[in-house]
């Protein structure tokens, strides 16, 4: 199995802990704390100097209740029916349909995400197809976060802008100043592109995705967010801190924006400590459990709803489509992931 993805690891960080204890349910159906707690063990501690065993013999059991604990911390933190395993009796069992649920396989795609060399191994090869799972998270928040400050409206004055490498492939113009302008043409200010600090480099620079909720009058003074995406765990709050949109726009822009645009910081990770820390950097913090919470939240029910009432809607039919797409490419990347893993 690949060293990088099963690794085993160390019992002090419950977070990795937790997600470990995941990935064996995804490969084996389950797994129980007493198997958790020999798995770490079989790591163990290196010996002391004198060749003295520690007596903290304890601390291993503690660590993983602590992970437990965070497992079910999670379960309550994705809403309902969003978490991928059930916990039973000391327990964690992977459910019979996560793979084909659109909350939990998103949530088992962030794990792997998280839990894979994103270095090396972002992208697999099925069959033709290859699939860069960095890519596919920055739109997979481009969609939850639509509905996240939208409730999923879909009309002429909202919308939203990939900024990642899927978008320099073709979902916006080819250069960047084209994207620049074509953003500030659908939320009306900032006049035009124009780099401001001569030593920045023009490239998205913290930018992942952009989006905008305006009015029909035009004007400026509208609802302004953008996003920074992060896979993997090499990252750090120095990298919430730069996330901050309004410096962003006006490195940018011949005028910048009226309003504040609202930073979001989005991880795969599912954060189990220093929330507090992270939170305090002046973005809004959204990880794992989050994103699984809005992801794909009755969207097909208010498809349907929308062609009974208003007749067939292009818009929320190739929106509903994309989405679909966007579920079967994260579900590939993990059967990718995996497979490379057991070829390993």
């Amino acid at each position: 199995m690949s060293k990088a993805l099963f690794r085993t690891p160390s019992q002090g960080d419950v977070e990795q802990l937790a997600d470990f204890a995941e990935l064996c349910c995804v490969r084996d159906g389950q797994i129980s704390q007493a198997s958790l707690n020999r798995l770490v063990n079989q790591v163990g501690e290196p010996p002391s100097a004198d060749g003295i065993e520690d007596e903290e013999s304890d601390s291993v059991p503690r660590a993983v209740e602590s992970a437990f604990r965070e497992l079910a911390r999670r379960s309550e933190s994705c809403g309902a029916d969003g978490y991928p395993f059930e916990l039973q009796d000391e327990r964690l069992k992977i459910k019979d349909n996560a793979w084909n649920h659109r909350r939990q396989s998103a949530y088992l795609f962030m794990l792997f995400a998280t839990c894979e060399n994103m270095s090396s191994n972002r992208i697999v090869q099925i069959g033709d197809e290859s699939i860069d799972g960095t890519a596919v998270f920055e739109e997979f928040v481009a969609h939850v976060c639509h509905r996240l400050f939208t409730g999923n409206v879909l009309d002429d004055y909202s919308g939203y802008k990939v900024f990642g490498p899927v978008a320099r492939a073709g979902t916006l113009a080819s250069s960047f100043s084209d994207c620049i302008n074509d953003v500030i043409k659908e939320v009306h200010e900032g006049g035009c592109y124009e780099a401001t600090d001569p030593a920045a480099r023009p490239q998205d620079g913290g930018l992942d995705t952009f989006h905008w909720r305006t009015f029909a009058d035009r004007r400026s003074s509208t609802l302004l967010y953008g996003t920074q995406c992060k896979t993997g765990r090499s990252w750090d709050k120095g990298d919430i801190a730069e996330a901050c949109m309004d410096r962003y726009w006006r490195r940018w822009t011949q005028k910048g924006f009226e309003l504040r645009p609202l930073s979001a910081f989005c991880v795969s990770r599912a954060i189990a400590l220093r929330w507090d820390t992270y939170r305090t950097r002046g973005c809004l913090l959204l990880d794992r459990c989050r994103l699984t919470q809005y992801w794909g939240l009755y969207w097909w029910e208010q498809f349907i709803v929308e062609k009974a009432l208003f007749g067939y809607s292009q818009k929320w039919s190739a929106h509903h489509k994309k989405s679909e797409v966007l579920g079967e490419e994260m579900n590939k990347w993990c059967q990718g992931s995996l497979e490379r893993s057991a070829s390993t």
